[in-house]
């Protein structure tokens, strides 16, 4: 049967299960008639429209219905969620020279982190320190106290402090957590000298 548009505005030849070969039909999409003014405009109210599409007919037909129902429960961009969900890890490598203070950035990461733990050391002197730090501010390190005559171990409020000698100690705060890694910042008492290496895992 032809499609017709009549003179006064109403279209005729279409009914429920006539529409071509190929297309969606009526029982699947439509609840009852679209009336000519809707098909004029192109504004199709959401009464006509049914639920229960076989997914099967979206994209290219590879999605399950139970695939797509999974985006059910999203309460934003799901992307973003992922995003701040973590699970993220690097683990980075750097050294620094004790006898210097300031700002230090490490970078390849890939992403910004929430919290770090790192071990820094000194094999010639037997400095080592282990630290964790998160995003709230948190920071506390155990450290040997060997090179201070005392073969035990002590905690700082700081993210690394490894001691040289007697009130000589090098230890490094978190400056910011960045898009790429990690700044820290670097403080000595006394005089430190040497080289000073890092192990950074850095966490999302």
């Amino acid at each position: 049967m032809a499609i017709v548009i009549n003179g006064d505005g109403s279209i005729s030849g279409i009914s429920a299960g006539g529409l071509p070969t190929g297309s969606v039909t009526a029982d699947t999409l439509a609840t009852n008639s679209v009336d000519s003014a809707e098909l004029v405009s192109g504004a199709v109210d959401n009464s006509h429209l049914a639920t229960g599409i076989d997914a099967t007919k979206l994209a290219d037909g590879t999605i399950t219905n139970s695939e797509l129902q999974y985006i059910n429960s999203l309460s934003s961009n799901a992307q973003t969620q992922i995003s701040a969900a973590g699970g993220q890890y690097a683990l980075l490598y750097t050294t620094y020279d004790s006898s210097t203070t300031g700002t230090m950035a490490l970078t390849g990461a890939g992403f910004t982190p929430k919290a770090v733990q790192i071990m820094i050391g000194q094999p010639l002197t037997s400095e080592i320190s282990w630290g964790y730090a998160a995003s709230t501010g948190t920071a506390y390190s155990m450290n040997n106290r060997y090179n201070e005559g005392d073969n035990t171990w002590t905690i700082q409020p700081q993210l690394a402090f490894a001691i040289e000698g007697v009130s000589t100690y090098t230890y490094l705060a978190v400056s910011s957590f960045d898009s790429d890694g990690i700044t820290f910042t670097k403080s000595k008492g006394s005089s430190p000298t040497g080289t000073m290496r890092l192990c950074v895992f850095l966490f999302a």
